[in-house]
């Protein structure tokens, strides 16, 4: 359990663990004490959600994966429940600290029901780069419609590793892959010498371009050289507007994601992870 203190201020703590979950009340702020209220309104959610995980333990995969479902099913009512204390509570305090408990997908509508005593609590700092997120996931979202098979390939221009601009449109009349990936992201190296074997086997007809995401420009780099990456390199700012965003643009919500574009710069298929479904249908596309 969470406690929040302001300069100056003393908060009074009682309580013990019981059911494996620390049982306390805080006294001394208002706010502590409604937080406190709202603890043990949750607790029999964390209490139950305990019980599963650690039932899970010497049970067969259909009976962990049961038993997970009942655990995601316990999460999301108390999820619900921190909703529900915003809809009650939109001008305390508190009920920004909720904001941050709720589904990405839900952040901004109920950000729109707080009041600004809420919006403009200690928790503000907490708010700022949430609401970032959710309106990055908000966008990314409506990207998904357009980045399908038949649509055309959205045209960006990027900077490449030797300070060049690059824009996609300049490769019309061969097969791209477009490859978000980052050098932080085990999936995507883990994915580079396959990526190899089928660059040598198709480079007469294929371009793979690497789009660089979430880095620094030093770790980039380092990374291509690292990894020997022989195919074209850009690096996607991480500090733009998530509206200027390249990888929100195409949709791009987890890593590694490959995106087929044909000759004429129509999306052929989006791929998400490292897996074969990928590698068989570009082969598929260009035998």
């Amino acid at each position: 359990m969470k406690l929040f203190l302001d300069k100056g201020e003393q908060v009074k703590i009682e309580g013990r663990i019981d059911s494996t979950v620390f049982n306390c009340t805080l006294s001394g702020t208002r706010l502590n004490e409604d937080h406190s209220r709202h603890y043990q309104e949750l607790r029999p959610f964390w209490i139950e959600g305990l019980r599963l995980q650690d039932a899970m333990a010497g049970k067969s995969r259909a009976e962990q994966e049961a038993l997970y479902e009942r655990f995601r099913q316990v999460m999301a009512r108390r999820r619900a429940c921190e909703m529900d204390y915003i809809d009650a509570n939109p001008d305390n305090p508190l009920a920004g600290y909720c904001l941050t408990k709720i589904p990405i997908d839900s952040v901004l509508t109920y950000h729109e029901r707080l009041a600004d005593a809420a919006r403009n609590s200690i928790f503000r700092p907490l708010l700022e780069p949430l609401l970032a997120k959710a309106g990055k996931y908000r966008l990314i979202r409506l990207a998904e419609a357009k980045i399908v098979a038949g649509s055309p390939a959205p045209d960006f221009t990027l900077k490449t590793a030797d300070d060049k601009n690059f824009t996609l449109s300049s490769l019309r009349g061969k097969y791209v892959v477009l490859d978000f990936w980052g050098s932080w992201c085990g999936w995507c190296i883990k994915g580079i010498p396959e990526m190899k074997r089928y660059y040598d086997r198709y480079k007469s007809k294929l371009e793979i371009v690497g789009v660089d995401c979430n880095d620094t420009p030093e770790r980039w780099l380092a990374a291509v050289e690292e990894h020997r990456l022989p195919w074209i390199n850009v690096y996607n700012p991480k500090d733009v507007p998530a509206a200027e965003d390249i990888s929100v643009e195409y949709a791009v919500s987890g890593y590694p994601t490959k995106v087929i574009i044909g000759p004429d710069g129509v999306i052929i298929g989006k791929y998400a992870g490292e897996g074969p479904d990928f590698y068989e249908a570009l082969h598929k596309t260009i035998q």
